[in-house]
């Protein structure tokens, strides 16, 4: 007699599985970070389509650069500032001049970030296509060090939280992945010099335009935070220019007051 077998579960994709993803990751110096972010990537995702950009904002030392180029390692490009323009504006260069304008996603990250989940990515992009129907555009992960004073991207390793939709507060950038026609609605990033506002002024953007930011509660990634930033701390011009650029978004959200 025939034995029959009977499929139970019928294979299926899940959704944004093996999906295309530019990965742009902005830096000045901090060398070795990058190269420790970049072998994360290599080693750590696996579900996904991705190629890296790396743009180098005016680093002094411009060897790193070529060096890297002459390995000619494969998913790796490379752009370039002649001198320091701030974080808006080195990811605003990869968002304008992209590798395959047809790559559906784009993932922003700190140089300072390290990945320790190989599903990081895979979870991002999960949880931001299963919570577009609630307008959510843009998503980041769990991490120890957000940076801000708002405690919902707070959290442990191996924790596995809740997603959330932000109505307050914004995503600082340190990981975030959107699909890329959010860039052709709401517009590039503020470019201002160094880093601070471009953020919190682009969520701000995305809001006015009915768009939110969301929290993947199963992905999380390490910061180390302030890597470049810190070196400015005692440089009074740069935090007093940082400052103002801060201040001056503040006070060009306000609503005018009623008579």
């Amino acid at each position: 007699m025939e034995e029959k077998i009977f499929v139970m579960n019928p294979i299926e994709k899940k959704p944004f599985q093996m999906a295309s993803v530019e990965i742009i990751i902005p830096f000045y110096d901090e060398h070795a970070k990058v190269l420790n972010l970049v072998n994360d990537i290599f080693s750590s995702v696996t579900s996904n389509k991705y190629l890296i950009t790396l743009v180098d904002d005016g680093s002094k030392n411009q060897n790193f650069v070529q060096q890297l180029k002459s390995k000619k390692i494969p998913g790796l490009r490379f752009l370039s500032h002649a001198k320091n323009k701030g974080f808006g504006a080195a990811v605003n260069t990869a968002l304008k001049t992209p590798f395959n304008a047809k790559i559906p996603f784009v993932a922003i990250m700190h140089s300072d970030v390290r990945v320790q989940d190989l599903n990081w990515l895979f979870n991002l992009g999960l949880t931001l296509t299963e919570m577009k129907t609630k307008g959510i555009k843009m998503i980041s992960p769990m991490t120890d060090n957000p940076l801000v004073a708002e405690q919902f991207l707070k959290g442990k390793h191996g924790e596995r939280n809740e997603d959330k939709v932000l109505t307050e507060g914004f995503l600082p950038m340190y990981c975030s992945l959107a699909h890329r026609q959010l860039f052709a609605k709401v517009g590039l990033f503020l470019e201002c010099p160094y880093a601070g506002t471009e953020a919190e002024e682009f969520a701000w953007r995305m809001k006015k335009n009915g768009f939110f930011q969301g929290v993947c509660g199963k992905s999380w990634v390490q910061h180390e935070g302030r890597g470049t930033l810190a070196k400015l701390d005692k440089i009074k011009k740069a935090q007093d220019l940082m400052n103002k650029i801060h201040d001056d978004f503040l006070l060009s959200i306000q609503k005018p007051l009623t008579k």
